[in-house]
């Protein structure tokens, strides 16, 4: 039998295991707030640990094999129209670590929304849009869903402060919010951002914008 000393080293040793395993989990979990203190190799390590978390959902498309995984990660990490390629080919002014952490902010964007990652087409692109777009509106205290009306119309007011935070063409801009291309709004929410969009470009003594807003919604209309 064993004796009070026996089982209390064993009851020890049993919680001290079950300490260290609580403390690897939670700093597995655990993101540092600020990415920019971390060093290249702790960067990569999160941003692989990013891709692995967002690619989980793979098994909802019934690929779910260790090496569909490994090689839709790899399509991410060194395919032509992967996220590493993409940003290395649209930010080669920055450094190997801004690049990273670059990487980083859009995949957990993507993570948010529960968005598997497609390297293919144009998907980075237009990822990378809609991360700034929703960047700007968490900065400014809302939420980051800016096909809403509501954000939709915030976005519209505040234009030319829109483009000046974004670092991608204005057409692009223009497309992400022009109403008549959001399926979920109403005919009056349409027509009140419609609007809006008139007021704001009313200015526009180039006629740029308004030259591509009415190239759109002919497009859209017809």
């Amino acid at each position: 039998m064993f004796n009070k000393k026996k089982i209390i080293s064993i009851s020890l040793i049993i919680i001290l295991f079950l300490l260290i395993a609580l403390l690897v989990v939670f700093n597995k979990n655990i993101k540092p707030k600020n990415l920019e203190d971390l060093s290249i190799k702790q960067l990569t390590k999160i941003r692989e640990n990013d891709i692995d978390k967002n690619l989980e959902d793979l098994s909802k498309y019934g690929k779910d094999t260790i090496q569909e995984r490994k090689d839709y990660k790899d399509e991410i990490l060194k395919s032509d129209y992967g996220l590493v390629a993409f940003i290395n080919y649209h930010y080669k002014n920055l450094s190997e670590k801004d690049r990273l952490i670059k990487e980083i902010k859009i995949i957990e964007y993507l993570n948010s929304k529960e968005d598997i990652m497609d390297p293919s087409g144009d998907f980075f692109k237009y990822a990378n849009e809609d991360y700034q777009l929703s960047e700007y509106l968490l900065k400014h205290g809302r939420d980051s869903d800016f096909t809403s009306y509501e954000n939709a119309k915030f976005l519209i007011n505040n234009f030319e402060d829109v483009s000046n935070f974004i670092d991608y063409d204005l057409v692009d801009l223009i497309l992400k919010i022009e109403p008549s291309i959001k399926s979920s709004l109403s005919q009056d929410q349409m027509s009140s951002l419609s609007e809006d969009i008139d007021n704001i470009f009313a200015e526009d003594n180039s006629n740029t914008i308004k030259s591509i807003v009415k190239k759109l919604q002919k497009y859209i209309n017809d």
